[in-house]
This record gives structure tokens, sequence and C-alpha cells, in this order.
């Protein structure tokens, strides 16, 4: 850009030295044929110095759209850094989340397995107490068939015992 407004300058004062040339000549021939020369020259240069402000424009719209588009891809790179800090943060939430639910499954498992254990404990004592009890009631049966058939045996001769107890004491009145 500095480029191009350094060569317009230069072509301006060039453009200005050829008007200063002819307006100095004296000689009308060689004046009227360095004039044709300048002339064309100076149609050659303005050309060339419109076309460079041409330029010059068509550059500078340029140069205001690519700034433009590095605003805005400025923008994009750091919407995507806030992304990709966004997704780590995520990321670091749903490990620190699998954590917390690994924990929680392997507590539960293991507050099952000792509620199992105590479960089967449980169970182990109800059968001991099952059996103890059925040894009981055994025990309490063999007690009362021995009961039983002591008296039965017992029961006559108690029976008579008590008759003849009874028979005596009627008659001792």
């Amino acid at each position: 850009m500095e480029k191009q407004a350094r060569y317009i300058k230069c072509l301006e004062d060039k453009i200005s030295k050829i008007r200063t040339l002819l307006s100095d000549s004296d000689d009308a021939d060689v004046k009227q044929k360095t004039e044709l020369e300048l002339r064309e020259k100076l149609r050659v240069v303005t050309s060339e110095n419109e076309q460079l402000k041409a330029d010059h424009a068509k550059f500078l719209t340029e140069l205001q759209v690519s700034r433009r588009q590095n605003e805005s891809l400025v923008r994009v790179q750091e919407s995507l850094q806030d992304i990709d800090d966004l997704s780590r943060t995520q990321q670091t939430t749903i490990m620190c989340l699998k954590d917390e639910l690994s924990a929680v499954r392997l507590l539960a498992a293991e507050t099952q397995l000792r509620e199992l254990r105590e479960l089967q404990s449980l169970t182990k004592e109800t059968r001991e107490l099952k059996q103890s009890l059925i040894t009981l009631i055994g025990q309490q049966q063999q007690l009362t068939a021995d009961e039983h058939q002591h008296g039965m045996y017992f029961m006559p001769s108690l029976t008579n015992h008590l008759g003849q107890l009874s028979f005596a004491s009627l008659r001792g009145r």
C-alpha cells in the first residue's frame, strides 16, 4: 500500500516536471515536437496514474474485506477455544460422575453382600433354632410319652391304692 502511494506520488511529480518543461521551451518546432511527445507521455502517465488509483481503491476495499474476515476468524477461533474449554470441563465432569456412579455401585454391591450374609446368618440361626425346637419338642414328646407309659402303669396301681384308701376310710367311720 505504501509502495503504491509512493509510486503515485512519483508519477505526479513526473507529470508536474513535464508541464514545467512544456512551458519553458523556446524553440517552436522543438517545442511543438517535444510538446507532442510530452503530451503523449503525459497521457500515458495520467492513464497509469488513474489505473493505479483504481487499483489502490480496489486494494483498500479488499484490505477492508480481509480485515473483517480476519476479525470474524478471530471470533470463530475464540468461540472454538470456548467450546474446547467447555468440552474439557464436560469430559472432566463426566469422568467424575462415572467415578461417583462406580463408587455408588460398589457401595450398593457391598451393602447387598453384607445384607445377604446377614440373611444367611439369620437363616442359619433360624435353622439352628428350628432344629433346637424340633429336638425340644421331640424331648417333650418323649417325656410325655414316658410319663404316659409310667402313668399307665402307675395309674391302675394308684387308682387301686386310692380306691383302697377311700374304702378303708369309709369303713373306719
